[in-house]
């Protein structure tokens, strides 16, 4: 059996970590290389037996199958390029791109397979199948007025986006099944508004606080009822092991853009464009 050769960048992070752990204790894979930017503390450091924190300019020489990236925008964005330079599959879970940043990130995908989701988790991406087939069939057996929907999304006290982009995603989902404009339905805050909820309005509300790993929350408010799909991680182990799947993935498709949907088959699908 081939080895699959996995680089990890944000390596020093503690999502890096549980990816370390993860690629490590898969039979089908091997950690060749961690990597950091040049300011961060650990550089230098021992990430797992025999492998050191460095940075990825030297990313030729460890003849990687697949980068998995967590990092933030402007690092990936360099990592992919780095990537696509040295024919190496790309998994990134960082999210917060500009629509410039997500284009050239398509551009890329034309010579690499990337894989770009807003969350890795098999059990956020069963939350995504399950809130768009309810939001369908709400949608189909809805009179007068329909179902309402909102997002909550709840993380640890650190976390820097708001709201995240997994709840961004469900957000832009829901918009998309139910044929309204994201753009225009987003609502972020209702502090001083003096009118009442529109019709097709897709509410977030967020909360951050302690070391809540996440949670997420797709609610379809209707007249006499409400359905809540919900989401809980406990660790960030699920994280991990879906970005392992990820990358495995990746190192065996063809130069493409994908998404979990792709990587877990849902669709039965071999290219799947991925929306963050």
């Amino acid at each position: 059996m081939t080895m699959i050769r996995i680089g990890v960048a944000g390596s020093g992070g503690r999502m890096g970590q549980e990816i370390i752990a993860a690629v490590c204790a898969d039979p089908r894979t091997t950690l060749v290389a961690t990597y950091e930017s040049p300011q961060h503390p650990r550089l230098g450091e021992t990430a797992a037996d025999g492998i050191f924190i460095t940075t990825a300019d030297n990313m030729k020489e460890h003849h990687l199958d697949a980068l998995i990236d967590f990092t933030v925008p402007a690092a990936s964005l360099q990592l992919t390029t780095l990537c696509e330079q040295h024919g190496v599959a790309s998994v990134i879970g960082t999210t917060g791109f500009t629509e410039a940043e997500k284009l050239r990130l398509h551009e890329l995908s034309s010579s690499i397979a990337i894989v770009l989701a807003p969350n890795m988790s098999v059990g956020v991406n069963a939350l995504f199948e399950l809130a768009e087939h309810a939001a369908k069939l709400l949608q189909a057996g809805a009179l007068g007025g329909g179902y309402d929907m909102e997002v909550f999304e709840t993380h640890h006290r650190n976390k820097k986006d708001a709201p995240s982009g997994t709840a961004l995603y469900m957000g832009e989902l829901l918009a998309r099944t139910t044929g309204v404009d994201f753009s225009t339905a987003a609502v972020h805050d209702r502090h001083g508004r003096e009118y009442s909820r529109k019709e097709h309005e897709i509410g977030f509300s967020v909360v951050r606080g302690g070391d809540i790993v996440g949670e997420h929350r797709a609610i379809f408010a209707g007249n006499g009822e409400q359905l809540e799909i919900v989401h809980r991680s406990t660790s960030r182990t699920n994280y991990a092991i879906g970005a392992l799947r990820a990358a495995l993935f990746a190192a065996n498709a063809t130069p493409g853009m994908y998404n979990m949907s792709a990587v877990l088959d849902v669709n039965k699908s071999p290219s799947i464009t991925a929306s963050l």
